[in-house]
């Protein structure tokens, strides 16, 4: 896997001849936007940076150096995203390695995820990356959702200059044992073309992930995904909400995906395990993706939105049963108007029956209409309020 370079910058490194820097063979950039260790500020260089950085065509992304001990988590992402997080091309850094106050690891924990929480809630690029050092105290806790965000760890070994990373894996938090980092600052000692005032941070970062970060695909090989496989998607999934709706009875959507780019939605457990029998796989270690996973390579096919029933075709099917059933319901109708005239039973006029009839013809043309667009919805609601023959998956999760 190819590596690519990258820096982070501040104030620190002073005024940036950024197109020497990009002439150098630099392929990115986080530059700070600000911070809140001693209070809230801007980064002096800010503006400055993310308008030359721009003109030279340089990728960059912001990142914001918070503090647990200076107000809430929401406070400093909206302090954050006032500033400039989450402009960029490069995603929203939550640069955490300031502990004043002496939170605890799962403290620390839950302030972070609040703050990414946050800054996604207010516009931010999705998933927001988390960047902190394996010992500090985040992500301690294997089970918990801050793993689920891309993690930038900071480990220098023994800091010798140099823009290629050196010939160790840093260990990450527990939190990331799965998955590991997606980009690893190596060292605060070298000098960059461009950068005279100071040394700069060297960062090396994967190829998949840099692709995620540029809007790509990831690489087509990926030798840990079975070509079809069972997959989960997070609570809260917007990709998944998107394409089929707010779960009732799940907390996070299940798929099976196929390697020609489709996935159909499992909806009641009973599919789940079904699958997963016949892939050979335990429930419990199928993968929970990240929307981004999803969007890059992955839709849903309409006729299998359902689990096997076409929302579609169920919508047509439906649609023209009740389109049939109006019409039998006006003829039917009509004809027994005319018989009760003919027979005496009451007394009324041609443009009478006909207005009868009209009054009818409207409100079946309006259930028509109604099955026609909404009845797929509610088939699906129904469905995932009484699944057939199953229990809906919850503690799974």
């Amino acid at each position: 896997m190819a590596d690519i370079w990258t820096i982070d910058v501040s104030r620190w490194q002073g005024w940036i001849d950024w197109h020497t820097v990009v002439g150098a063979g630099v392929q990115g950039a986080w530059i700070k936007c600000g911070g809140a260790d001693g209070g809230w500020y801007q980064d002096s260089r800010w503006l400055e940076n993310e308008r030359n950085a721009t003109a030279a065509g340089m990728p960059w992304g912001a990142y914001y150096f918070a503090s647990p001990s200076v107000g809430s988590a929401p406070g400093q992402a909206g302090h954050a995203m006032g500033l400039g997080l989450g402009r960029g091309t490069l995603g929203s850094v939550l640069d955490i390695e300031h502990n004043a106050h002496g939170l605890s690891s799962a403290q620390l924990d839950e302030w972070g995820e609040a703050f990414c929480d946050e800054v996604e809630r207010l516009g931010g690029r999705r998933p927001a990356i988390v960047y902190s050092g394996a010992y500090f105290g985040v992500g301690f806790s294997a089970s918990h959702p801050i793993g689920n965000r891309p993690f930038w760890v900071a480990n220098y070994g023994s800091n010798q200059p140099g823009t290629s990373p050196p010939n160790f894996n840093p260990p990450v938090p527990a939190a990331w044992a799965d998955t590991g980092w997606s980009a690893w600052q190596f060292n605060s000692t070298t000098t960059v073309p461009g950068i005279t005032e100071n040394v700069v941070d060297q960062n090396t970062v994967r190829e998949a992930f840099w692709n995620e970060l540029l809007g790509g695909a990831p690489p087509e090989e990926d030798e840990d995904m079975a070509t079809r496989s069972v997959v989960r998607t997070k609570a809260g999934s917007a990709w998944a909400t998107a394409r089929l709706g707010t779960p009732i009875n799940t907390e996070a959507y299940w798929a099976i995906i196929e390697g020609s780019g489709a996935a159909r939605y499992l909806w009641s457990w009973d599919q789940v395990t079904q699958e997963c029998f016949w892939l050979g796989i335990d429930p419990s270690e199928t993968w929970l993706v990240e929307d981004i996973f999803m969007e890059n390579r992955y839709h849903y096919e309409v006729e299998d939105l359902d689990g096997g029933a076409s929302t579609a075709t169920a919508s047509t099917m439906t649609a023209t049963g009740a389109g049939l059933f109006a019409v039998v319901l006006v003829a039917l109708l009509w004809i027994g108007l005319e018989l009760g005239l003919n027979a005496d039973w009451y007394t009324l006029t041609q443009w009478q029956i006909a207005a009868i009839v009209g009054v009818v013809v409207i409100l079946a043309a309006m259930v028509a209409a109604f099955v026609s667009a909404q009845g797929a919805a509610v088939l699906r609601a129904i469905r995932r309020r009484h699944p057939t023959a199953s229990t809906t998956p919850t503690g799974a999760h």
